[in-house]
């Protein structure tokens, strides 16, 4: 049964294409009553023009934080991992200090200094696209045990948490990250078209961007950018499969009561947050 508000969601999605920094964009909506609605407006290349197709694949980027998120979450209900215990507990190896807790580095606010926020991050980015840092060098540079303030007594986003994060799922559960996403969360509630990206991504839909060459020209840059320049892990994947994960989480499908609220409790972020 279609939305009876389809043609008017439709031409609000299109208006905004007009002003929007991107080319195109999937968009899916469900509702109670009617189920899942998908749009689309934009382009998925532009030289030639093609229109942007329903469900084309995309990199979520840190929307993949809520899957690394959930994963900790069913860690702590089996009883592998406690949110208040040091990071270190699970990889032995990083020099941090006892005070930087697993539940700090879901929250952003461990004080663990970000690896995108390193002076060469972008330029090493742009010269080498295809040939991402090791997750030793970016743990040699950010986790050395100097912090950029108390654990928990401010709130910075950075992406070295998630990535630890990811390493202690790995470490706990003795499986890859792609693997253990696959097994406790996509095949769990049946997504089709979702998984990690392991290396340079032809499936996807192109991606364009000033940032990967010398001459700042818009380019496409689906076959030069390795995803593991996200050291959190990268998940593929549509609108339609990233609406149905976070109605199954709260709807209880992929952690209980108790850690769903773990997950959704505010925490201050201050005022210089951005």
């Amino acid at each position: 049964m279609s939305h009876p508000q389809s043609k008017v969601l439709q031409k609000i999605i299109d208006d905004w294409h007009y002003f929007a920094p991107c080319l195109g964009a999937n968009i899916t909506v469900y509702d109670s009553n009617y189920g899942y609605s998908n749009f689309t407006s934009g382009f998925k290349s532009i030289n030639p023009e093609q229109q942007l197709e329903s469900q084309e694949l995309f990199y979520i980027y840190s929307i993949t934080k809520t899957f690394t998120a959930i994963l900790v979450m069913q860690l702590v209900e089996k009883g592998l991992v406690t949110l208040n215990a040091p990071i270190t507990k699970y990889l032995k190896n990083i020099q941090l200090p006892k005070e930087v807790t697993v539940a700090h580095l879901l929250n952003h606010n461990s004080g663990v200094p970000s690896y995108t926020d390193l002076k060469n991050y972008l330029s090493e980015n742009r010269a080498k696209p295809s040939e991402p840092w090791s997750f030793e060098y970016v743990i040699e540079k950010t986790c050395n045990g100097k912090l950029d303030f108390l654990p928990g007594e401010k709130w910075d986003y950075s992406n070295t948490g998630y990535m630890l994060l990811l390493l202690m799922i790995e470490s706990v559960t003795s499986n890859s990250y792609a693997k253990t996403v696959k097994e406790s969360i996509v095949d769990k509630i049946g997504l089709k078209n979702t998984y990690v990206a392991e290396d340079i991504d032809n499936n996807i839909t192109n991606g364009y961007c000033r940032f990967l060459n010398d001459k700042r020209e818009m380019k496409n840059i689906k076959d030069i950018y390795n995803p593991w320049w996200c050291k959190t892990g990268l998940i593929v994947s549509t609108s339609l499969e990233i609406t149905k994960l976070y109605r199954a989480l709260f709807s209880g499908q992929l952690v209980n009561k108790t850690s769903l609220s773990e997950m959704t409790k505010p925490i201050p972020i201050g005022q210089d947050a951005g």
